[in-house]
C-alpha cells in the first residue's frame, strides 16, 4: 500500500509520531501522510481516523506489518494563529472574524452531531484550505477546517443521549482557550467548545486575550474568572455580547443554537459595512506561509474524499 505514495520531505514532528509531505502516484496530487508509532506513549492517531470517518465517509488508513498506523490527509494552509499574527495589531477585521466565525461554528455542528467533543478548540487547530468553492453569497473563498481530534471524547451514548457526567475529569485543552468548566476539571459538554470559540472570537477581534502573558494555568483560570463577563466584549460588534449570553444559558446537557450563533455572525459581518465579496484580511497582505499538512472535517458538507 505504501508505494502508492512517493515521500518527498517531512513535514513535522511530534511526541506520537510525524507528518510526511508525499506524492500521491494514484491521485496525482501532493498529501500528506501522518504516521504514529507503536512506541508512543498514547495511541491517537485511531482516534482520530475513527473520528474522521464518522464526519467524512471514506479514509485511507493502513496497519503496516511495523508497528505503525498511518493516515493519508489533503494538504491544507496556514493555521489561524499564524495568519492573526500576520497582521496589523494581531487582530482580524470585524468581516474576517464573521466569515471564519461561521464556518467554525458550523464546523464544531457536525463534530457534536457526530456524538464528539473536539474539546481542544483554538485558533492552531483551525486551517485554511488551499482551493476557492463559491460561499453562501456565491463568493469563491478558501474553506477553514477544524483539525486535530487527539483530545476529542464521545459524549454521546449509544442510545443517543449524554453521558452521565463524571464527578471529576481532569484538564483538558489549551488554557488560554479552555471554558471555566475545563480549568474547574469538570466534565466538559458542547457548551465548552463554544466557549473556546467565544474566547478565540474575542481574540480576534481585539488583537488578545487578558490573560495571554500568563504561562501558569492556575493565573490563567484566575483572571479569565474574573474577566469573563459582559466587560470582556465591551465596545466590540454586539453578537459577542448575544453569544456571551447564549452560552451562559446551557446547562451540561444543553444543544447550543448552532443557527443562532451563526446568524449572529452573519449580523457582525453585516454590522462591518463591507462588500460581500471582501478578502479575507490576509489576502490583500503579503503571500501566507507555505502549505502545511492537517486532517480535518469540512464544514460545509459531509463530502467523502481523502481526508483531511
Amino acid at each position: 500500500m505504501l508505494n502508492r505514495w512517493r515521500v518527498v520531505g517531512k513535514l513535522g514532528q511530534g511526541a506520537f509520531g510525524q507528518t510526511l509531505e508525499a506524492d500521491d502516484t494514484v491521485l496525482n496530487k501532493r498529501v500528506a501522510i501522518k504516521f504514529e508509532t507503536g512506541t508512543a506513549a498514547k495511541q491517537v492517531l485511531k482516534l482520530e481516523i475513527s473520528i474522521l470517518k464518522r464526519l467524512q465517509g471514506t479514509i485511507e488508513i493502513g496497519h503496516p506489518p511495523a508497528p505503525q498506523t498511518y493516515m493519508v490527509m489533503s494538504l491544507l494552509g496556514t493555521n489561524l494563529s499564524d495568519l492573526r499574527k500576520q497582521q496589523p495589531g494581531n487582530k482580524f477585521s470585524t468581516s474576517t472574524t464573521a466569515l471564519l466565525g461561521k464556518q467554525m461554528i458550523e464546523a464544531l455542528k457536525w463534530v457534536h452531531q457526530s456524538g464528539y467533543l473536539h474539546r481542544d478548540v483554538k485558533p492552531s487547530n483551525f486551517v485554511m484550505g488551499l482551493e476557492k468553492y463559491p460561499d453562501e453569497r456565491g463568493v469563491p473563498r478558501a474553506r477553514c477546517y477544524i483539525i486535530d481530534f487527539g483530545l476529542s471524547r464521545r459524549y454521546m451514548t449509544p442510545e443517543g443521549s449524554v453521558r452521565e457526567a463524571r464527578s471529576t475529569a481532569g484538564f483538558r485543552g489549551t488554557a488560554r482557550y479552555a471554558s471555566l468548566n475545563a480549568h474547574e476539571s469538570k466534565e466538559l459538554a458542547r457548551r465548552d467548545d463554544f466557549w473556546s470559540i467565544f474566547y478565540l472570537l474575542t481574540e480576534f477581534l481585539v488583537g488578545h486575550l487578558p490573560w495571554r502573558k500568563e504561562k501558569d494555568r492556575d493565573a490563567v483560570y484566575r483572571i479569565k474568572r474574573a474577566c469573563t463577563s459582559p466587560a470582556l466584549v465591551d465596545g466590540l460588534p454586539g453578537a459577542m455580547l448575544e453569544m456571551y449570553y447564549h452560552l451562559r444559558s446551557l446547562a451540561y446537557t444543553s444543544v447550543p443554537d448552532y443557527a443562532l450563533m451563526q446568524r449572529l455572525m452573519d449580523d457582525m459581518f453585516d454590522e462591518a459595512r463591507v462588500p460581500a465579496a471582501v478578502a479575507y484580511d490576509w489576502e490583500t497582505k503579503v503571500a501566507a506561509p507555505a502549505p502545511v499538512a492537517h486532517a480535518h472535517h469540512q464544514q460545509a458538507r459531509r463530502a467523502a474524499q481523502t481526508p483531511a
